[in-house]
């Protein structure tokens, strides 16, 4: 695809709206500055839980948030080599379409197609370094993602206000509406019977709460998700009232969340 590396001055990477899309891309980011040591790499998101998830990997000089034209006019020159870390395209927002009709120069990397059976951070990886011609890592690279002491003291803060004591071993962590059909998406219904296995309601996360509350009592259920599932969290509450709420919570409180 780069005809000659040496030739990559500044590399722009894109990274896809949603947060667990964007967390499976950085293994791919770590493994594209391994190729290309010292060349500053930027990032532009879909949404700005893209953009977050593209900042905190510490892997980026500097991100864009859904550039408009201007934006990208202003900027498709610094580049030599454009990358898609997802496998999915956003019609509506092909940021590199728009780059390379700036800047017909540029090198485009973008990864088709994976197979449903491969996970998508190792399908990323796989497809990066099948484009590029580089040798596929032996290790399993882990996801990017930095938190900061100010993540941990908000959430420890949070929880404590809600009665859950940071230091409880038995924290589990439910995220409400991971799936476009418990969010009450038209589309979805005809493909219920396909995904209701996997996608949870509500009601049955609650049930599962507290049947394990009834084995182990010193247990404690976080509810978390965006600001859209606040709705669905008031749902749970009034099934299983003793939960903590901490849906709305920012990214990096998040992972410092999962990381008690």
């Amino acid at each position: 695809v780069v005809d000659d590396i040496a030739d990559v001055k500044r590399i722009v990477v894109i990274f896809p709206k949603r947060m667990g899309d964007a967390l499976m891309c950085t293994p791919a980011l770590k493994l594209l500055t391994r190729a290309f040591p010292g060349i500053p790499v930027d990032a532009i998101a879909e949404s700005s839980l893209g953009e977050t998830v593209a900042r905190r990997s510490g892997l980026v000089e500097q991100t864009y948030t859904t550039p408009g034209a201007q934006d990208l006019a202003a900027i498709a020159g610094d580049y030599q080599l454009g990358v898609n870390l997802h496998y999915a395209v956003n019609k509506k927002l092909d940021f590199l379409k728009k780059l390379c009709e700036i800047n017909p120069r540029m090198k485009v990397v973008f990864p088709g197609p994976l197979d449903d059976s491969v996970h998508r951070a190792k399908g990323n990886i796989e497809s990066l370094t099948r484009t590029l011609g580089l040798p596929n890592p032996n290790e399993t690279i882990p996801y990017c993602f930095k938190t900061t002491s100010a993540d941990k003291a908000s959430v420890v803060e949070k929880l404590m206000s809600q009665g859950v004591d940071p230091e409880n071993p038995n924290i589990i962590v439910f995220q409400l509406g991971y799936h476009a059909m418990q969010k009450g998406r038209r589309w979805w219904r005809a493909r219920r019977k396909k995904h209701e296995r996997r996608a949870w309601s509500y009601a049955k996360l609650a049930e599962l709460g507290n049947a394990l509350r009834s084995l182990i009592p010193e247990v404690a259920v976080v509810l978390q998700g965006a600001g859209k599932e606040a709705a669905l969290a008031r749902k749970y509450l009034k099934v299983s009232p003793w939960a903590a709420n901490l849906v709305g919570i920012e990214v990096g409180e998040l992972a410092s969340l999962l990381e008690l």
